[in-house]
Parts: structure tokens; sequence; C-alpha cells
């Protein structure tokens, strides 16, 4: 009996440990990396601002030109609190057309491949300047949306081809609202997801 009762207390224990370990550390990493942000916090390489008087804490990174893609900009914000992350953004500038359609298309590829579910959005109208293509996809953890335009910017007279990724809790990106009862991810869910999360990192 004794024994019996060990092994449950030890395995409650580890269960409590890992969804802590889940909601704290791997959730935030997985949100961040489904829209393309790399580290493994929120302030990783970034530089970050607490407005006065607000629980939350926002944080922002320039990228100048790598490789295709001619400038970025990266945006983490959450609670300092409770460490959630409320809005995720990363805005990118490419050089031309070809280049801004086959980053489209790769990124809905790789999206669908690490689970994301299609949903619909509305076609963009007359109003949305340049907005060409509006996407978004439902993880378990949030939502991701993908807007791309092209304008030209009036001080320069260049043509400019950016791509946008976001992050939205379930139901607020814009597109298809929340549609079934939220939950917690289980025991096994966790553990499937941390594998999951722990093939791509060493792929």
């Amino acid at each position: 009996m004794t024994r019996i009762v060990a092994r449950i207390t030890l395995g409650t224990a580890f269960v409590l440990v890992f969804a802590i370990a889940w909601l704290a550390i791997w959730r935030p990493v997985e949100m961040m990396r489904q829209v393309g942000l790399q580290g493994w916090r929120a302030e990783s390489g970034r530089r970050c601002e607490d407005p006065p008087g607000m629980p939350w804490r926002h944080c922002y990174r320039v990228v100048s030109r790598t490789g295709r893609i001619l400038q970025a900009e990266e945006r983490v914000s959450f609670d300092r609190r409770s460490g959630r992350i409320t809005e995720l953004e990363r805005t990118w500038q490419v050089a031309d057309s070809a280049e801004w359609q086959g980053q489209q298309d790769s990124i809905a590829l790789v999206l669908v491949r690490r689970g994301g579910e299609p949903i619909k959005c509305s076609s963009p109208t007359a109003g949305e300047d340049g907005v060409s293509r509006t996407l978004a996809w439902r993880f378990p953890e949030q939502d991701v949306r993908m807007i791309a335009t092209n304008s030209t910017d009036p001080k320069h007279h260049q043509h400019r081809w950016l791509i946008q990724l976001s992050g939205f809790p379930i139901g607020y990106s814009g597109c298809q609202q929340w549609v079934r009862t939220r939950r917690l991810l289980t025991p096994t869910e966790m553990v499937t997801a941390l594998h999951r999360w722990l093939a791509e990192r060493v792929q």
C-alpha cells in the first residue's frame, strides 16, 4: 500500500511539474516559433519596455538585411505577472514579388506541417490599403495570421513587398471565431506536444 501511495504521489508531482514547465517555458517558446521568433524568452535579444502603471512588457527588435530579407521587425507582448503572452508579431520586407509570393507559400506549408489548422479569413477589401492576401491557422496555443501587402513608399517612391505574421489568443485574429470549448491539455497531450516540439528542435 505504501508503495502504491508513493507511486501515485510521485506520478502526481511529475504531472504538476511537467504542466508548470509546459505553461511557463515550452508553451511560450512554441508560440514564438509559430510566428518565426527565436529565443527561449521574450526578452532574448530584444529591447523591452514596461509602460508605466501597466502590467505588460513589450519587447522589440529590428533586424537589418539578412540574406533575402531587406529588414525585419519583431514584437512580443506579455503579462509580467503571469508570463502569459498576449501578442506576437513579425514583419519583414523582401526585394521582389517572386520572393514575396514564394515565402507566403512556404509559410503556409510549414504552419500546416506543424499542426496548424487553416481557418477562413475574409477576402481583402478595397479599403485595406495594399493588402493582397490574408491567411490564418489555428493551433492549440493560439491563432496565427499572415497578411501579405504590396505598396509604394510615398516618401522614397519604392515598392515594398511585406509579410506580417501575428499570433493572437484563439478567436481574436479577425478571422474565424472560436467555435469549440476551450480546455487545458491533458497530461498525454502535453507529452505528445513536448515530443513534437523536441523533434522539431533537433531537425
